[in-house]
């Protein structure tokens, strides 16, 4: 080792060997085009595993207080007495998941936010706000919190009255903005 580390001339004949190792390995592996194409720096799109498979599946308690604060403690918790929080603040939802679950936010804009359970914080402390997560407006409140089911359906409504079925499938959003579901006039809000 002393040597390789004293000598250029020994460093850079180490250099020469390691690559010619590495074109000799790409050689060997041409007949399979997906691994020529990860080893040349570009894995193939349709291989990628789901993000299911790359998380480990556990349950846990997903707890959101009513100042927005997100929290999610390993394990389903058999009573709410369990959890403690900041001062002025306290329960609003608490949902049993898995870490693998999506959890849909429903908000009284009418939209609903969505979030991998695993990409919230972990841990006994207080937790994140919420708004670090996903773009919710400082003025809207939130109206519920609840797993993603695949086939599911849910009503939405207004304070107006005004409401429909809609399926959990239509309701999962693909950037932190959220996806309005229930369109409101000025004087509504979203209630259920």
């Amino acid at each position: 080792k002393n040597l390789l580390l004293n000598s250029p001339e020994i460093q850079w004949q180490e250099i020469s060997n390691q690559i010619r190792s590495a074109r000799d390995a790409v050689r060997k592996f041409s007949k399979n085009p997906n691994r020529l194409t990860i080893l040349s720096g570009e894995a193939p799109e349709k291989n990628l595993p789901p993000i299911q498979s790359i998380v480990f599946e556990e349950d846990v308690t997903v707890i959101l207080s009513n100042l927005g604060w997100v929290r999610v403690i390993k394990g389903h918790l058999r009573s709410s007495e369990e959890v403690k929080y900041r001062e002025d603040d306290n329960e609003r939802f608490i949902v049993h998941a898995k870490t693998t679950d999506r959890l849909l936010i429903f908000c009284t804009n009418g939209r609903v936010y969505t979030t991998e359970v695993t990409n919230l914080p972990t841990g006994r402390g207080f937790g994140e706000p919420i708004r670090l997560t996903v773009d919710i407006p400082s003025d809207e409140q939130i109206i519920s919190a609840f797993v993603y089911k695949k086939g599911e359906k849910r009503i939405v409504a207004s304070n107006l009255g005004n409401g429909f079925i809609v399926e959990e499938d239509h309701m999962i959003a693909q950037t932190r903005i959220g996806k309005q579901i229930l369109n409101l006039n000025e004087n509504a809000q979203a209630q259920v």
